[in-house]
């Protein structure tokens, strides 16, 4: 069995880990990031990066880069009834940030620059290695045991970070309790032509049991998002493409007008992906040695679209607690509880925030839909409450909902 030594080892690549990746090494720190797939996997979607990852993305360098591709910078995002009736805007301008918009790519681009980035830096990245178990001196995690094309090797590390997924086998490695939460809702999504006279802005279409955002990611490419019941996918499956595009044509006349030649791309669900959502909740996030980041810790409703971005503040937070515990020679679950104890209260927001957009948005209960509707077009005419939405889905400062907040939504839908 080989034995090595890094400073910091990553189980998982994503975003999150390759910044951290990224910021650590650029300090000089020696990181080892394992992944268990060949290469990355990518899926048929797009990904909103928020304000305050561009920010990130900005301050490692790596934003310029960035915005010298073909991906699409938004401002504002429209809320429409499926019957086409606009219900209310989201507007980014009104954000107190350096950066008061949003961008959308396709996931294999940001992570492309991070790789490029990280190995420009000397992270060593190892594919197709699968996690086996961690490596402990009584209590404390000390390394880990992974295994590539049947060799099996021991890498010691005095930090331990686990960043791969909800199901997270380092996080039961670990021995940190969870709850995981599925959602009854998954989402179909797929990448279509742009259409010409599509706009500048995100939309997102709510209806009964029907909730489909459509995000241009390119002057070529558009992603189209749309929540159906984990229950139902097989029905939809069964009753072929051709009825689903019909269903999406006979919304209103403006979006048949619009996606109608989009749509003429899709000719099967082989062009689709279907994602089932899911929320974690765990105990803890760190250990002696140890530390969980990304949905390995929080999983959250994509109705956020703050996963990939929460994902990335974790790094921002970590890496400055490791350094600290590097200096100081302590890493002592005490030492790296001051990053779950700055992002844990967020993190809270935001899925307590997704379950809400789960049941809210995805409803098929009459009533509530009309309360919904009635909750939307009146949000544009209280600033205050729109600014929080804003502020806190844009990830640029997360609030809490108050009681005072929710009736004064209702009072000024009801007056509507």
């Amino acid at each position: 069995m080989n034995s090595k030594r890094h400073d910091i080892v990553i189980i998982g690549i994503g975003g999150g880990a390759l910044i951290l990746a990224n910021i650590l090494a650029s300090k000089g720190y020696k990181v080892a990031v394992f992944e268990k797939s060949p290469r990355p996997l990518f899926y048929h979607r797009g990904e909103i990066i928020q304000p305050y990852t561009i920010a990130i993305l900005e301050q490692i360098g790596l934003l310029s880069h960035l915005l010298k591709e073909d991906i699409y910078r938004f401002h504002q995002v429209d809320f429409y009834k499926t019957t086409g009736q606009q219900l209310c805007t989201s507007d980014y301008q009104t954000l107190a940030t350096p950066h008061p918009y949003g961008l959308v790519s396709t996931p294999e681009l940001l992570i492309r620059l991070l790789l490029e980035g990280a190995e420009a830096k000397g992270v060593r990245l190892f594919w197709e290695t699968q996690f086996q178990s961690v490596v402990r001196e009584g209590k404390k995690v000390v390394g880990v045991n992974v295994a590539r094309k049947g060799d099996s090797m021991t890498i010691d590390a005095p930090i331990v970070v686990g960043s791969d997924g909800w199901g997270s086998p380092v996080r039961n490695a670990f021995g940190i309790a969870a709850r995981i939460h599925p959602y009854s809702g998954g989402f179909l999504t797929m990448g279509l032509p742009h259409p010409p006279h599509f706009g500048n802005r995100l939309r997102y279409y709510v209806g009964q049991e029907i909730n489909m955002g459509l995000f241009p990611v390119s002057t070529s490419l558009l992603y189209l998002l749309y929540m159906v019941p984990v229950g139902k996918i097989k029905t939809l499956y069964d009753a072929g493409v051709t009825a689903f595009k019909q269903r999406l044509l006979s919304f209103n006349p403006e979006f048949c007008d619009v996606m109608n030649d989009s749509l003429t791309d899709l000719h099967s669900w082989d062009q689709t992906v279907f994602a089932r959502c899911c929320k974690v909740t765990a105990s803890s996030w760190v250990v002696d040695g140890g530390v969980l980041m990304g949905d390995a810790a929080h999983a959250m409703n994509p109705h956020t679209a703050n996963g990939r971005n929460s994902a990335i503040q974790d790094a921002i937070v970590l890496s400055d607690v490791l350094e600290e515990s590097f200096r100081k020679g302590d890493f002592r679950r005490q030492s790296l509880y001051n990053y779950e104890s700055a992002r844990r209260p967020d993190v809270t927001v935001l899925q307590r925030m997704g379950d809400e957009m789960a049941w809210v948005w995805e409803t098929g209960w009459t009533p509530m839909v009309f309360l919904r509707d009635q909750i939307f077009s009146s949000l544009g005419r209280h600033p205050e409450l729109m600014q929080k939405f804003v502020s806190t889905s844009s990830g640029v400062k997360i609030q809490q909902f108050t009681l005072r907040d929710r009736i004064a939504t209702l009072l000024y839908s009801i007056k509507s």
